[in-house]
């Protein structure tokens, strides 16, 4: 049988079967998440521990007036307007102040206990850091630094402590905080801006949401729409998605990076290795704003989904092998997909699985689905690898749907969206799906299908994949006074003229406009060159010039040369090549640009190349003036040399009889003459 995709609705608790579902014991649900997400996180940092989570956009830039309305997962925790946020506001007396209160938003109530409590215990044993209260503050409905993107400070979810003395720098940390200040804090869930990456804001605290407060078991309800309910008949938006690679494996529908936004994802397998590539929401899934990532080996398995995996409030991407027995290998969201775990299930294998947090513990559970005239499911949790059975149950459909299920109601009851060839529906989970609903205006067969808050109202929408775009229908009545899109995307985005093309061919993506391009991927699979851009080395730079250093790498590569050490040239220690150089002089191929200096840096003209490539491959002289503008030129007889063998045809096509002795190599035409070296080595 077909093996079928079917994706997760997008709720915190995922009661597919609802009343036909027979369940273990679980916590109640208290809040309506995306699909694949687990508890929420507000994470303002890798540095932290988790990955980044980005803030909405809203329709202004400064400060915010009480109406402004507020969208996306943070609205869902913190109010869906600037005045809902100031209704949820407490006094919270500052430790270690004199007599400071500042006003912060009502969930952080656990968290700031947990902190106040570790702060009584440092200042009864004698560590005291005195707060003043004029560079202390809470509570601002404002945005960031002339940006769209609310501030956390305007959800109440932020603190600056004693800023004049811990002040934001983009160079090094400044701080007169002492560890054990920061310790309590970040114990208690919040995210110190000394841990920043890239900037540094030492006065800054962010709290990171439920997950990483100690003692939170239970999340609070989300606060209620300000639409009302339709039923997915109108097109809320659509657009255009970059396609595929020819290695693309996996195509699917995802937070990708971070900021709540439903993604594009391909996964795929490239003489580079295994490739993650994110086409952002926030960008208008833009083919030159593809977020690329490198990961591990791609894991065999037919099957992708996403869920939280590792309990940090990111979805991590799932790859699903069933041929014997069912294995999943997750690559982790933290970390850029570059980490993965593995897991084994204990039971047999399904036509379809799905990920989503069945028992609100955070934990990404499998769902198992089985199709035999109807569908059995078997849910598992998360939280001990799948060993413990959740729930099992069953419900009825045929062979040919997508599925995805979403609370379309809000009742805690997640609904069966129904997507195929023949027609589309929506079965109501608390009829048990007695009760269903045709969609005249969804059909087809869908890439994949996914159950998302795509406007950030707090309604659900269906967001529908298909080969070359995407399509959201509404689950909401119409928002007015702003766009859709606007509480996650640049609405000014545009690519540079110089902007890399996705999908593209061959091994690297920006070659494709070269005459060299066939000579690049030939050089790539001789592994002659490993790309310009370390880690990921999908570029090659073809219009770059080559430098010595450089062509020391390609020239070892190609012979094949061992490593070497010594310490020949004077100007090289500091750089990347030269173990390669090294290796060149210990073959005998020793061309300095001076007496004791090799200059790695320096750009090669193509009488030096020639040079290289003569000692390098010990071409014979040759009595033939191949060319005839390289009269009196030093590396005449060099340039004659590989001339006559073919390495060279000439820089004038088609006369070819000039050779340009003066010019620069890029590193494209190195490609063209590394390959006919090579050829000549291996006729």
């Amino acid at each position: 049988m077909a093996k079928l995709r079917l994706v997760t609705g997008a709720s915190f608790v995922f009661f597919l079967l609802v009343t036909s579902l027979v369940a273990l014991p679980a916590t109640p649900a208290h809040a309506v998440g995306g699909e694949g997400q687990g508890w929420p996180s507000f994470n303002e940092s890798d540095g932290c521990g988790s990955p980044w989570m980005r803030g909405p956009k809203v329709e202004r830039s400064g400060w915010l007036p009480s109406g402004t309305v507020l969208r996306g997962p943070h609205a869902d925790y913190f109010g869906r307007s600037i005045q809902q946020v100031w209704d949820s506001l407490f006094w919270w007396d500052v430790p270690m102040s004199n007599g400071e209160r500042l006003r912060m938003h009502e969930r952080l109530r656990p968290a700031l206990a947990y902190v106040g409590g570790r702060l009584e215990t440092d200042e009864a044993a004698g560590n005291v850091y005195r707060i003043i209260d004029r560079y202390t503050f809470g509570y601002a409905a404002r945005t960031v630094g002339g940006s769209y993107r609310i501030s956390q400070h305007g959800l109440g979810n932020a603190i600056d402590m004693n800023s004049v003395r811990n002040p934001y720098t983009t160079g090094p940390l400044k701080t007169d905080m002492p560890s054990w200040f920061v310790d309590a804090w970040s114990d208690g869930g919040f995210c110190w801006g000394g841990y920043w990456i890239s900037v540094k804001d030492a006065m800054h605290y962010n709290w990171r949401g439920p997950l990483f407060t100690p003692g939170i078991t239970e999340l609070p309800a989300s606060y209620p729409p300000t639409t009302s309910t339709e039923n997915f008949t109108r097109t809320m938006h659509t657009d255009a998605v970059p396609g595929v690679l020819s290695g693309t494996q996996h195509r699917l529908l995802m937070d990708g990076d971070n900021d709540g936004a439903i993604d594009v994802v391909n996964v795929s397998q490239t003489p580079l290795g295994t490739i993650i590539d994110v086409a952002r929401a926030s960008a208008g899934y833009h083919g030159c704003a593809v977020s690329r990532y490198s990961a591990p080996g791609l894991a065999s398995g037919d099957i992708a989904i996403n869920g939280d995996w590792d309990r940090d409030g990111a979805q991590d991407l799932w790859i699903i092998d069933d041929e014997d027995g069912v294995e999943i290998t997750a690559y982790l969201r933290f970390g850029d997909f570059a980490e993965t775990d593995t897991a084994s299930v204990p039971t047999s294998s399904g036509d379809a699985y799905l990920s989503a947090d069945h028992d609100v513990d955070g934990w990404g559970d499998l769902y198992i689905l089985r199709y035999d005239g109807g569908w059995t499911v078997e849910v598992r949790s998360g939280a001990d690898r799948f060993q413990t059975v959740l729930a099992t149950g069953s419900l009825t459909g045929g062979s040919d749907m997508v599925f995805t299920a979403v609370d379309r109601d809000r009742d805690q009851v997640p609904d069966l969206f129904g997507v195929g060839r023949g027609g589309s529906f929506i079965a109501d989970g608390a009829s048990s799906f007695v009760s269903v609903e045709p969609l005249s205006g969804v059909s087809g067969t869908p890439t994949d299908v996914a159950g998302s808050d795509y406007d950030g109202d707090g309604r659900h929408d269906l967001v529908v994949l298909e080969e070359d775009g995407i399509r959201v229908y509404a689950g909401n009545s119409r928002l007015s006074g702003v766009r859709v899109t606007s509480w996650f995307e640049f609405p000014s985005y545009r690519c540079a003229s110089t902007s890399l093309p996705y999908p593209y061919e061959g091994t690297f993506r920006d070659d494709d406009g070269s005459v060299h391009r066939y000579m690049i991927d030939e050089i790539q699979q001789l592994d002659i060159t490993r790309g310009c851009n370390p880690p990921l080395r999908d570029r090659f730079c073809p219009d770059r010039n080559i430098t010595r250093g450089e062509l020391a790498a390609f020239l070892r590569r190609a012979l094949s040369l061992p490593a070497a050490e010594g310490d020949t040239f004077v100007d090289d220690d500091e750089s990347i090549f030269e173990g390669d150089i090294e290796s060149l002089v210990a073959a005998g191929v020793k061309i300095p640009c001076g007496a004791d200096r090799f200059c790695p840096d320096d750009v090669v003209t193509r009488d030096v190349m020639a040079q290289f490539l003569v000692a390098a491959f010990g071409y014979a002289p040759s009595d033939v003036d191949a060319f005839v503008d390289d009269e009196g030129w030093s590396h005449e007889d060099d340039i004659n040399a590989i001339a006559a063998v073919g390495v060279t045809r000439g820089c004038n096509p088609p006369a070819n009889d000039r050779f340009c002795p003066g010019r620069d190599v890029s590193r494209a035409e190195m490609a063209s003459f590394m390959v006919r070296a090579v050829d000549l080595m291996n006729p």
